[in-house]
């Protein structure tokens, strides 16, 4: 059996929404590894060691990132990572049940990818996930940390 082809990291706390996602990965079809990270201290770690080599060293192709987490909040965790030269190839999109265009602004002011607002049914949710698989992992054509690494300009 081969590895999954993309890797996408969840960093929500809420179990019911990481069972949700869960699902509808499963429902879509997407070949994925999916790594859930329960709050932002947590997601934070795992990023620093794989920016060290530490670990397992798959980068995640894209991470899903809900702005009301404990101990490192999702607006505090985007914009270390945004800071962080070793992370800023990394695909953000904000998952958030808030539809408040303040959020959204900051949000993209400090380099999300995107904002999401999540759908309130499971229907709407499935498809959610299914335009995410479809656009930012078969369709977008993003950076490998090793070519931002390797200094090459036009």
């Amino acid at each position: 059996m081969s590895a999954p082809t993309s890797r996408v990291m969840s960093i929500e706390d809420d179990p019911h929404d990481r069972l949700l996602l869960s699902r509808s990965v499963e429902k879509c079809g997407i070949d994925c590894e999916l790594d859930f990270m329960h709050d932002g201290e947590q997601a934070r770690n795992h990023l620093v060691a794989l920016s060290r080599g530490s670990g397992d060293d798959r980068w995640p192709d894209l991470i899903l990132l809900d702005l009301t987490l404990p101990v490192f909040d999702g607006w505090a965790l985007l914009s270390w990572i945004r800071s962080e030269p070793s992370l800023r190839h990394l695909v953000v999109i904000i998952l958030s049940t808030s539809k408040d265009e303040r959020d959204v602004r900051w949000c993209h002011r400090n380099g999300a990818s995107c904002y999401l607002v999540k759908p309130s049914s499971l229907e709407a949710f499935d498809d959610m996930v299914c335009r995410i698989d479809r656009f930012w992992l078969q369709t977008a054509r993003l950076p490998t940390k090793g070519e931002l690494d390797d200094g090459a300009r036009r």
